[in-house]
């Protein structure tokens, strides 16, 4: 007797090209994104922080970690503060590839700009006395910090 394998192979022919149609290489098309300006507004009882950090050459600090420590005052007396980091809790943010940074929605209060990974290498930003800068936010207000232009080997 006489087997036909015709429909046998052809079956199996028809699996190897949908096998091999499944494993070819897909052309994906190139995206290109093109950013949107949006307007930022700060919650009515919460503050918005802004800015750039770049080096003394003017380029941009990439992708670093930026937090705002949070200052408590023992009296009312700007002068005496003190300042605390809490790296679980405190509000921050990390640069674009352009420098920029924005810590949105946060507690109307004053702060302290720390750069960089407390853990590792990092850099209060001072005032002009050498002391750690203060910058007070408001309610429904965004603080925009500028350019930050600074010297620093944030890896050590």
């Amino acid at each position: 007797m006489k087997k036909n394998y015709f429909g046998r192979i052809s079956l199996l022919t028809f699996f190897c090209l949908i096998l091999l149609a499944a494993c070819s290489a897909i052309d994906t098309p190139t995206l290109t994104l093109t950013p949107t300006p949006t307007h930022l507004a700060a919650a009515a009882d919460k503050t918005t922080v802004i800015g750039r950090v770049v080096n003394t050459s003017g380029e941009p600090y990439k992708e670093l970690i930026v937090r705002l420590a949070e200052v408590y005052y023992a009296t009312d007396d700007p002068n005496q503060g003190a300042y605390v980091l809490d790296t679980a809790f405190s509000p921050g943010g990390i640069t674009d590839q352009d420098g920029y940074f924005i810590i949105p929605d946060i507690k109307p209060m004053d702060y302290v700009l720390v750069l960089g990974s407390p853990d590792a290498a990092y850099k209060i930003i001072e005032n002009e006395e050498g002391k750690a800068k203060v910058w007070h936010t408001e309610a429904g207000q965004i603080l925009d910090m500028g350019e930050i232009s600074l010297d620093f080997d944030f890896n050590p």
